[in-house]
């Protein structure tokens, strides 16, 4: 299950897994949320969330997340990975490989800096 979390703004999307991911979720919350993010601000910071260490994931799911990467790959600024399986870890790796944007992952206790990694805030003065 996919949920936006609230302290998604502007072009700042901070999106919690939990349980299994379905080509469902990609279909009805993941993919129309960021595609209007992108087409609002053009790039976008990601932040991940994972809750549990173990979780699924469908086939479906897995192709629309590689479909979609793929094609906005110019879009992503910064994407940060909370906690997870092992095999998030691996597939969030190779597609690295295949976008311009930086990649960080943090352990489950990190939850603050990789928002602050994500999208900093400017200084206030």
């Amino acid at each position: 299950m996919l949920e936006i979390m609230p302290q998604s703004e502007d072009d700042f999307v901070a999106v919690k897994v939990k349980g299994s991911l379905t080509h469902q979720d990609y279909q009805e919350r993941f993919i129309p949320i960021m595609s209007e993010a992108i087409e609002k601000f053009g790039k976008i910071d990601v932040l991940f969330i994972f809750e549990e260490s173990s979780m699924r994931i469908e086939w479906g799911a897995i192709w629309d997340d590689c479909r979609f990467g793929l094609a906005n790959r110019k879009n992503f600024r910064r994407v940060g990975v909370v906690g997870g399986p092992a095999w998030v870890r691996w597939f969030e790796s190779v597609g690295s490989l295949l976008t311009t944007s930086k990649m960080r992952f943090f352990p489950q206790t990190a939850l603050i800096e990789a928002m602050e990694w994500v999208h900093p805030k400017p200084a206030m003065v």
